[in-house]
C-alpha cells in the first residue's frame, strides 16, 4: 500500500507543477512532453486529486482520484463536471472557488470550516463531510491550490483530498467521552490556547464556550501562578500532573481543586495538545472543616462531661458509696466527686414527720400548710 505524502510533501509537488508551467500559458496548450510529465506526476500521487483550468474544465484526475469518488477519469476530463463526484446539485468545488479569485464570504457561503493554506499563496484549505462517499460517507479534508504562469496569472487549480472520517470519528468519540465526564475538562494547544471545555467546566466556572474557545483564560489565583508553571513544564515533558490547588471562578468565587494533566502527541511524537482534568473539592473541604470542628467541639464537651455508669456499691443502712479503691464514701461526696453535679441538703415529707412529727411547731406548720 502506497505511503500517502505529508501535507509538505505535497506542496513540493504542487510546486514543481507550477515550475512546470511557468512557461506555459495556460495547461491545455502546454507542449505535448510537458502535458505529459505533469499527467505522469498528477498520476503519481497516492493522494486524490484533480486539475482544472482557468475555464474549469477538468484536464487531470488522478487513479487515487477515481478510486475515492468511483468515477473514471475518462467520464470526467473536458467537462466542467468535478462537482457530481462529491454534490447532488450544481455548486463550485473549492477549486472552482480559487479560479475566481472568490471573496472570502463567497467562500463562506459553500464552506463552513476553511481558511488560505499557510504555504502557497492564494490556497484555501477547507474540511466537509461528502455523503455521496463509500457507503456511509467520508470526512475529507482538501487543498485547492493555484497554477500560475510566469507572470503570476492562475491558469489553473490542482485540488487535493486526504480522507479523514476515522480521525473525526475518533474526535467525535473522544469528545463524548469528555462530556459525559462530570468533571471539567478544557484542552488546550501548544500556544495556551484553549480548544474544548465540557459542561461541567461551563457550569463550574461560569464562561461559556463561546467566551473561551480560541482564547485564554485567566483563573489561577497569583498565590498559585508559580507552582501551575511548573506543573505545566512538568506536563510537556511528559509527567502525569496530579496536584491541588486553588482556582477562581468567573465571579471570583475561589475553589479548592484537584488537577490531573495529560498531553496528547501527532504521529510524528510533536505535542499537540493537553487535558487538564479539574475535580471540585471545594464543598468536600468545607465538609471536612465542619466535621473537624464539630469533633472539636465533641471532645470539648465529653471532657467537661462526667458520667456514672455501671454497677455502684452503695451501704443498704447508711447509703455510703464504696469506690473503685476499695473505700466508703459519703453519697454526697462521691456524686459530687464522680459528675459535675452539686449537691443542696433538704429534706423529704416522711424524714420530716419522722424527726419531727410529735413537736408542736411542726404541728402547726402542717396544718397551716393544708
Amino acid at each position: 500500500m502506497d505511503k500517502k505524502p505529508s501535507y509538505g510533501e505535497l506542496e513540493k509537488r504542487i510546486k514543481i507543477l507550477e515550475q512546470q508551467l511557468k512557461n506555459k500559458t495556460q495547461i491545455t496548450n502546454a507542449e505535448p512532453q510537458g502535458n505529459q510529465n505533469i499527467a505522469q506526476l498528477i498520476q503519481a500521487m497516492a493522494i486524490p486529486a484533480f486539475v482544472i483550468d482557468k475555464s474549469h474544465v477538468v484536464t487531470h484526475w488522478n487513479k487515487a482520484c477515481e478510486k475515492l469518488t468511483n468515477i473514471r477519469s475518462a467520464d470526467i476530463i473536458g467537462t466542467r463536471n468535478a462537482w457530481k463526484a462529491f454534490y447532488n446539485e450544481k455548486r463550485p468545488v473549492l477549486a472552482d472557488l480559487v479560479v475566481d479569485y472568490a471573496r472570502k464570504e463567497k467562500v463562506a457561503d459553500y464552506y463552513d470550516k476553511f481558511s488560505k493554506t499557510e504555504l502557497v499563496d492564494d490556497g484555501l484549505e477547507a474540511q466537509a463531510f461528502f455523503p455521496l462517499l463509500g457507503s456511509t460517507g467520508k470526512w475529507l479534508y482538501f487543498t485547492a491550490t493555484p497554477l500560475k504562469d510566469n507572470i503570476g496569472n492562475i491558469i489553473g487549480v490542482i485540488e487535493t483530498f486526504q480522507d479523514i472520517t476515522k480521525r473525526i470519528n475518533a474526535e467525535r468519540h473522544y469528545r463524548l467521552l469528555l462530556k459525559a465526564i462530570p468533571d471539567p475538562v478544557i484542552a488546550y494547544d501548544p500556544q495556551r490556547r484553549i480548544t474544548y471545555i465540557n459542561e461541567a467546566f461551563e457550569e463550574t466556572y461560569g464562561w461559556t464556550k463561546t467566551e473561551l474557545l480560541g482564547g485564554t483564560i485567566d483563573f489561577v489565583p497569583e498565590s498559585e501562578i508559580e507552582r501551575t508553571q511548573k506543573a505545566w513544564q512538568k506536563t510537556l515533558s511528559g509527567e502525569k500532573i496530579f496536584f491541588e490547588t486553588k482556582r477562581t471562578t468567573k465571579q471570583g468565587q475561589p475553589l479548592d481543586i484537584q488537577l490531573r494533566t495529560a498531553i496528547l502527541k501527532d504521529q510524528k511524537g510533536v505535542f499537540s495538545s493537553s487535558i487538564v482534568i479539574h475535580r471540585d473539592l471545594t464543598k468536600l473541604k468545607q465538609a471536612e472543616k465542619e466535621r473537624e470542628r464539630l469533633i472539636e467541639e465533641l471532645q470539648k464537651a465529653l471532657a467537661e462531661v462526667k458520667n456514672l455508669s455501671g454497677l455502684i456499691p452503695i451501704c443498704a443502712s447508711c447509703k455510703k458509696i464504696r469506690d473503685d479503691k476499695g473505700y466508703w464514701n459519703q453519697l454526697e461526696l462521691y456524686i459530687e466527686k464522680n459528675s459535675d453535679a452539686s449537691l443542696s441538703h433538704s429534706i423529704c415529707p416522711e424524714c420530716s414527720d419522722e424527726l419531727y412529727g410529735d413537736k408542736e411547731w411542726y404541728i402547726k406548720m402542717k396544718q397551716k400548710k393544708k
